[in-house]
């Protein structure tokens, strides 16, 4: 019990909000950092951990990657942000909110009632213990065995001699995402997925693995995969010759608001725009790569860390005239999970087209992780 107790207190102070962490190569935690305010001065105070704190810290991390806690034990973080803005007593908070529920139909209202209420026993649990509580404490048995599915998942991804393998899917690292390979990135709930007969955009196409999900939910379908970070890029490519994977196009582009070159900040699925960093990219709108090269848009998946709204703004009259699909994640910020909704139904007011709006998140140890908005055109 004392040993829970030790581990329980140590975790959340390594995972404070307030915490800025260090990784090393391997993202394993090394040492955190906080940022306070000295006589009108920002100050950083690092503090490393002990040689104990470093073995218990990197004992969890390599339990949490190879997935063989028991989920009814692991623990569970909420995302307070999200949580104030709901009970917030604020106008300009009731209206987010009211903002987010406005035109969703029963089944729309439903799934985001639920992913709400998830972290929402997270945050009250842990205010009323002052941890972060344990799964078997704030989840259903059925978002339980949602995360048991998840776990034998990662059991079987099978490692080859240069590339890692789950049935019949290859990647060239071992990056397999139960939100693309189990939950199917949000196709499971669409209304009319047999109507999606042109062109799919994979915006923030990370290394491939959604594209040749894509490919194989879409056989017939032309993909094009937009990834402008040079080490993905080549994983990306590495991953579609690996899967003989046909008719995808790879772009070494990002789509943003406007076209110019930026600079983008480190790799992974974490790469973001970032100014000063030391990868210059270029980047276009996705107005202007339609047109260009005539396109019709079928479906458009959207993860590109944060920079979600500067693409939807380059990506207006696409969106308006032809209405793809929109597989648009809006978890990086708590402005995205409130504003990105909003943002598209002000995009469609002159559209001949409307949207039916809907919510998908995978059950996981962190609410709010992974959500999508999905846009699809109402038939």
């Amino acid at each position: 019990m004392n040993n829970q107790l030790t581990e329980r207190k140590l975790l959340n102070k390594i995972f404070s909000i307030k915490n800025i962490y260090q990784t090393n190569e391997y993202e394993v935690i090394t040492s955190i950092h906080k940022q306070i305010c000295f006589l009108g001065l920002k100050v950083k105070l690092k503090r490393k951990f002990s040689k104990f704190e470093n073995n218990l810290i990197n004992q969890l991390t390599n339990i949490h990657k190879s997935c063989k806690m028991n989920s009814r034990e692991n623990y569970v973080f909420g995302n307070f942000y999200i949580q104030e803005r709901l009970e917030s007593e604020k106008p300009e908070n009731r209206l987010l909110v009211e903002n987010l529920y406005k035109n969703l139909d029963n089944d729309a209202r439903s799934n985001l009632d639920n992913l709400l209420s998830r972290n929402s026993r997270i945050i009250q649990q842990k205010k009323k213990h002052y941890t972060d509580p344990w799964i078997k404490d704030v989840y259903t048995n059925e978002e339980i065995n949602e995360l048991e599915k998840v776990q034998k998942f990662h059991k079987e991804i099978e490692q080859q001699d240069n590339y890692y393998q789950w049935k019949n899917f290859k990647l060239p690292i071992n990056s397999f995402g139960s939100q693309i390979f189990i939950h199917k990135y949000g196709l499971n709930i669409l209304r009319h997925k047999e109507t999606i007969q042109d062109a799919i955009l994979d915006v923030g196409a990370f290394i491939g693995d959604s594209a040749i999900f894509f490919r194989d939910e879409f056989p017939d379908n032309q993909i094009i995969c937009f990834e402008p970070e040079e080490k993905n890029y080549n994983l990306c490519l590495e991953t579609l010759k690996l899967n003989n994977s046909q008719k995808i196009i790879v772009e070494k582009l990002g789509l943003g608001d406007k076209k110019y070159s930026t600079y983008i900040d480190g790799t992974g699925g974490a790469a973001k725009i970032k100014e000063y960093s030391k990868q210059q990219v270029n980047i276009t709108t996705l107005d202007d790569y339609v047109n260009k090269n005539n396109i019709n848009v079928g479906l458009i998946k959207v993860d590109i860390e944060g920079f979600e709204k500067k693409f939807l703004e380059g990506a207006k009259e696409t969106i308006r005239s032809q209405a793809p699909t929109l597989l648009l994640s809006i978890y990086h910020s708590t402005d995205d999970f409130f504003t990105i909704k909003p943002m598209v139904e002000e995009i469609m007011q002159d559209s001949q087209f409307e949207y039916r709006y809907d919510f998908d998140e995978p059950v996981s140890r962190y609410p709010i992780f992974e959500t999508l908005l999905i846009c699809e055109k109402k038939l």
